[in-house]
């Protein structure tokens, strides 16, 4: 296994491969029929040394960016929000973010997920919906697949100021790439079938649940595209249709 590693790693410096997926990704569920939400980082401050290391890199602004934000919408895909390491808390800078990249993408954005999953119970909700968020898929175990949430469902979570019900809805998030090759040794088959006990057992119940890809992970510099074919693949058996 250390051996593995350090091969992956090796790659992973060395390599030149564009990390650019999208073309492929849209297409791929197109084919099967699923529509994704694709969140995207949205903050138009000036980057500082804090910011620049726990932020992604790129600009809503760029041509490509935009193009891509366009597709998924013709597609029939969802453009949300994903805030920034300092925004989990603070319903100002999750508003302007969201607002960013509405104008930006010329699209209504009330989606998101918390960068980093960075989350508070008391706060993160809060935040989110005075910002303007409706629909938020936050809540998962960063490290292992689950059912943080003990529920396969969509719900309006409980407001503990206010004493009554937050307006915007919470699905909680089960699966995750990082859950089947960071946190675990796992063979190929054995990453298969992982993914096929969680989703089979969403749809025993009839449950709702989101489930997270990032899309540079399909690259050969990862080598987790294998992962995400059979997730697709299990999707599209159980006719799972969104993720």
């Amino acid at each position: 296994m250390a051996i593995k590693k350090l091969k992956n790693a090796a790659r992973f410096l060395l390599g030149r491969e564009d990390w650019w997926t999208f073309n492929a990704l849209l297409a791929q569920e197109k084919q099967v029929g699923i529509h994704a939400h694709f969140h995207f980082y949205a903050d138009n401050r000036k980057k500082t040394f804090k910011r620049w290391l726990f932020d992604p890199g790129y600009d809503i602004r760029d041509g490509h960016v935009q193009k891509l934000m366009q597709q998924i919408k013709s597609q029939g895909g969802v453009v949300g929000l994903h805030p920034t390491y300092d925004a989990w808390g603070t319903p100002d800078i999750i508003r302007q973010q969201r607002e960013h990249l509405a104008a930006t993408a010329n699209q209504l954005v009330t989606a998101c997920r918390q960068h980093w999953l960075r989350f508070s119970w008391k706060s993160t909700w809060s935040a989110q919906e005075k910002a303007g968020i409706e629909y938020d898929t936050t809540l998962m175990f960063n490290d292992r697949s689950g059912f943080r949430a003990s529920s396969a469902l969509a719900w309006q979570p409980w407001n503990q100021d206010s004493q009554q019900s937050h307006c915007l809805t919470q699905l909680p998030t089960v699966l995750m790439d990082s859950h089947l090759y960071d946190y675990q040794t796992l063979s190929e088959s054995e990453t298969r079938a992982a993914i096929c006990h969680w989703i089979e057992e969403v749809c025993a119940v009839h449950g709702q649940i989101a489930v997270l890809w990032h899309p540079h992970t399909l690259t050969k510099d990862y080598g987790w595209n294998e992962g995400f074919q059979n997730l697709v693949s299990s999707m599209k058996d159980t006719k799972i249709c969104s993720s």
